[in-house]
This record gives structure tokens, C-alpha cells and sequence, in this order.
């Protein structure tokens, strides 16, 4: 499999990483009742580095045969 046809497991694989990292900075976000700008910024951050990272990595890797 030389050429890539699809892109299904990056996608999945960065929608489940943006879930994780955005329920995991919320859930510290709201230890006092309530969320600020200022974490909601960090909880956008994240999930974007996370979406950015998970894509970019699994789409990027190449299916290479065991030998």
C-alpha cells in the first residue's frame, strides 16, 4: 500500500484526542465552580495542539510491511 486512499483513522484518531484533552483541561478548569477566559483559552489550545498533533502525526506515517 504505497498510496494513501484514506485519511479515516487520523480523523478519528485527532477527534478522540480533542475530546480527551478538552474534557481533561475542563475538568481541572472547574476545581472553583466556574470557568475564566483565561482557561477556556488554555481548553481551545489544547484541543487544537491535540487535533494539530494526532493528524499530523497518524496521516503523516507511512504503512511500511514487516520484513
Amino acid at each position: 500500500m504505497a498510496n494513501k486512499t484514506t485519511a479515516t483513522k487520523a480523523y478519528i484518531g485527532a477527534g478522540i484526542a480533542a475530546v480527551v484533552a478538552g474534557l481533561s483541561t475542563a475538568v481541572t478548569a472547574l476545581e472553583d465552580g466556574a470557568i475564566s477566559s483565561q482557561e477556556g483559552l488554555t481548553i481551545a489550545i489544547a484541543v487544537l495542539v491535540s487535533i494539530g498533533g494526532v493528524f499530523g502525526g497518524v496521516y503523516a506515517a507511512t504503512n511500511k510491511p514487516v520484513k
